[in-house]
C-alpha cells in the first residue's frame, strides 16, 4: 500500500499555519515576510520529520525554471560524447542544475522528438550536437528564447552559440 505524498496543504494543516506561510518558508522568504522563528522551526520540523519533498513540476510551473538542461548528442555511449557529458554535468551541478541526456543516433526525426519531450519537461536550456536536417527545430527553440548551445557540429544557417574545434587550424598544426 502506497501513501499519498505530503503536500504543502498537509504541512500547513499540521503546523496550524496558512499554505502561504509554508510556501514562504520553503522558498527562503520567511525572514523577508516577518514569519516568527518559532513558526519557521515548527514548519521545518514537520518537513524534516515527514520527509517532505517539493513537487518539482509544480515549482517549475510557478517559477518558470526547472533547473534542468537537456543534452542531446549522437550517441551518449560514445567515449567522446560521454566524456563531454560528464564535464557538462559537473559544471552544471555546481550551479544547481541537473542534466537529462539523450542520444539521437544522428536521426533528425529522433532529435525532433527529443526536443519536444524536453519542451514538455520545461527544460531551461539545450546543449546539442545537432543532426543535419534539424536546423528548423533548433531555430524554433531560439524563437522561443530558449538558451541553446551547439557543439561538435556547426550549422552555418543558424545564429546560435557554438563550441567546437577549428579542424582546419588543428590539421595545419598537425602537419
Amino acid at each position: 500500500m502506497t501513501t499519498k505524498a505530503l503536500s504543502i496543504k498537509d504541512i500547513a494543516k499540521k503546523a496550524n499555519v496558512s499554505i502561504t506561510t509554508v510556501s514562504f518558508i520553503l522558498n527562503g522568504k520567511a525572514v523577508e515576510k516577518n514569519i516568527s522563528t518559532a513558526v519557521i522551526e515548527r514548519v521545518e520540523k514537520i518537513i524534516k520529520d515527514d520527509g517532505f519533498k517539493p513537487n518539482q513540476v509544480a515549482r517549475s510551473l510557478r517559477t518558470g525554471s526547472s533547473k534542468i538542461i537537456g543534452l542531446i548528442v549522437e550517441d551518449i555511449s560514445n567515449p567522446f560524447f560521454s566524456a563531454i557529458a560528464r564535464l557538462i554535468e559537473d559544471k552544471a551541478y555546481k550551479k544547481d542544475y541537473k542534466i537529462i541526456y539523450s542520444s539521437t543516433e544522428n536521426h533528425p526525426g529522433k532529435m525532433k522528438e527529443l526536443i519536444n519531450l524536453f519542451k514538455s519537461r520545461q527544460v531551461d536550456a539545450y546543449i546539442i550536437s545537432p543532426a543535419l536536417g534539424t536546423e528548423q527545430d533548433i531555430q524554433d527553440l531560439l524563437d522561443e528564447h530558449k538558451p541553446v548551445v551547439l557543439f561538435d557540429r556547426f550549422l552555418p544557417s543558424l545564429d546560435v552559440s557554438y563550441v567546437g574545434i577549428d579542424h582546419f587550424d588543428e590539421s595545419y598544426k598537425a602537419t
